[in-house]
């Protein structure tokens, strides 16, 4: 397997990135829903390892962890940057900024959410069968997400090379168990307004 051209950026990145220290980062992840976060231990070497392994039970594989007062986990193709009404409750809870996305190289969708303290800076979801936009466009978004992290102050790379790295796990709510939590959480109101308009260009 070969090093990603950006060592973040896999073929299918799953992204969620906040300006706070790794300890209230990872107390936001857990206080916001009932979702299982388990740090395993320190990341493996290469990191990438780690995410394309088979866990038991429904289990999903993440790498998170520290660098410069700033926090991030990373998934392939599933992980918590997927869930816009996740990064909104995150950045109320943590009291700054929290980034979230997805992209999946398969089908060129591509998901991004970005919110401060209770405010909602920039919602955007591009997909094959219509795009949806919510906010003004952010510094750096001409480049893409490298320049909209960059521009916010957040680096993955440097965090893989030289911030704290660990394995973390992570599991969905399961609708039939608690299906309230599992609307909430995942069909909250971002996501909704997607759906409707994304739902309205299909049967238009």
């Amino acid at each position: 397997m070969t090093m990603p051209a950006m060592k973040w950026h896999l073929d299918r990145p799953d992204l969620l990135v906040g300006n706070v220290g790794w300890d209230g980062f990872l107390a936001a992840l857990r206080a916001i829903s009932d979702e299982p976060f388990e740090v395993v231990g320190p990341g493996t070497s290469p990191w990438w390892e780690w995410l394309y392994s088979r866990l038991a039970g429904g289990m999903w594989p993440l790498v998170a962890g520290e660098f410069d007062g700033r926090s991030y986990a990373l998934g392939d193709l599933l992980g918590p940057g997927d869930t816009p009404d996740r990064v909104t409750a995150m950045a109320a809870n943590i009291g700054g900024v929290v980034l979230g996305y997805n992209y999946d190289d398969a089908s060129g969708s591509e998901q991004l959410t970005v919110a401060q303290n209770s405010q909602l800076l920039r919602y955007t979801l591009e997909t094959g069968w219509g795009d949806h936009r919510e906010g003004d466009p952010l510094d750096g978004e001409e480049s893409g997400i490298g320049g909209i992290l960059q521009a916010l102050g957040f680096n993955p790379d440097a965090w893989l090379e030289h911030g704290t790295v660990l394995r973390l796990t992570w599991k969905m709510l399961d609708a039939l168990q608690d299906p309230e939590a599992h609307r909430r959480l995942y069909f909250g109101p971002l996501r909704m307004r997607a759906d409707y308009v994304h739902q309205a260009a299909r049967d238009g």
